[in-house]
């Protein structure tokens, strides 16, 4: 039985009660705006429960993200995640937090998903070298992702947090190592389509059940602090359409088309990953469901009067809306 997920870059603020509906492109226009594959199977329906009366503990929506996290009521035991923070760049600004975006998320990862600490695959300022050991290279697949899984057993929930660049003539786009040039991104970047296609393959050769991509990256060239591309027209460029094959899949995005990905200043954290961390712990803690799904926090995160796109503009004076494509899975299950 096969499932996938995936996620991407930067900054959320105050939570909401609110929800808008999801859209069905992927990052940065890298999918297709209509409706993403449906689950061909799945070991349980992620039904959105009623809400419970809220917890007196957590009735203040304003508790911290790292402070309360919620705990997974299920240890997933061939669970194996990847998780990339990448700050400090040697050609390109930093993104400052990054790090912090990582490290909180991997806590997410352990404490609220039930994935055990040694099947986290977790990288700082992740170099090319390091991008193409974790996933695998152009011409060989099996990288330390093919390694980790267990054929028939293992999900896969994969974070990145850092710069995204396109190629200006093919209109490709690329996760930006540290060491890279986003000048020369097609020589030193790894692009989003051999992201994708290895995963497609590990996929089809250990049967995985469920794939969750979240790149915290937008794809456009610009970034929040200076442009990535040297001699480019200011104006941002949209990356061409590239989606994963296999349908057990799940790809949420920080940011459409030619928008930056912003950050959250007040928080110290990027603005999408703020609110996507906000959005499962408001689920689990405030609202006290017993499972979240991915579509559900994608739900909070995107709604347009206290979510990204509205603190985005009011926070940063610019449109930054989340995409979310393929199928729903649970990523948070309650109770013992």
């Amino acid at each position: 039985m096969k499932k996938l997920i995936v996620l991407c870059p930067l900054l959320f603020a105050a939570v909401a009660y609110g929800q808008s509906a999801a859209g069905n492109s992927a990052p940065g226009s890298l999918t297709p705006p209509s409706a993403g594959p449906q689950v061909k199977q799945m070991p349980f329906e992620p039904k959105i429960q009623p809400r419970k009366n809220q917890s007196p503990q957590f009735a203040d929506k304003e508790i911290s993200i790292s402070d309360s996290i919620p705990v997974s009521g299920r240890v997933l035991k061939n669970a194996i995640a990847v998780v990339i923070g990448n700050r400090d760049y040697k050609y390109a600004p930093s993104v400052d937090y990054a790090l912090n975006d990582a490290s909180l998320m991997k806590k997410y990862v352990v404490d609220a998903m039930g994935y055990r600490p040694g099947n986290i695959i977790y990288v700082q300022d992740a170099t090319q070298g390091e991008l193409i050991r974790v996933f695998g290279s152009e011409t060989d697949y099996k990288g330390q992702l093919y390694n980790y899984v267990r054929k028939g057993l293992s999900q896969v929930f994969i974070y990145y947090c850092g710069h995204g660049a396109p190629d200006p003539d093919t209109k490709e786009g690329y996760l930006v190592p540290v060491d890279c040039d986003p000048s020369s991104v097609v020589l030193n970047g790894y692009s989003l389509k051999t992201l994708y296609s290895n995963l497609d393959k590990i996929d089809q050769a250990k049967d995985l059940k469920h794939i969750t991509v979240v790149l915290d990256a937008c794809f456009s060239g610009a970034a929040v602090n200076g442009t990535l591309l040297a001699n480019v027209s200011p104006i941002y460029i949209t990356v061409d359409k590239d989606v994963m094959a296999s349908p057990n899949t799940t790809i949420i995005t920080s940011s459409t088309g030619d928008q930056v990905s912003g950050w959250y200043d007040a928080k110290k954290h990027g603005l999408f990953t703020y609110f996507f961390l906000k959005g499962l712990q408001t689920e689990a803690l405030v609202d006290r469901l017993d499972t979240v799904t991915a579509r559900l926090v994608f739900k909070y995160l995107d709604d347009d009067v206290d979510g990204v796109p509205y603190w985005s503009r009011r926070l940063n004076g610019r449109t930054q809306t989340p995409t979310f494509y393929g199928s729903d899975w649970v990523i948070y299950m309650g109770g013992k």
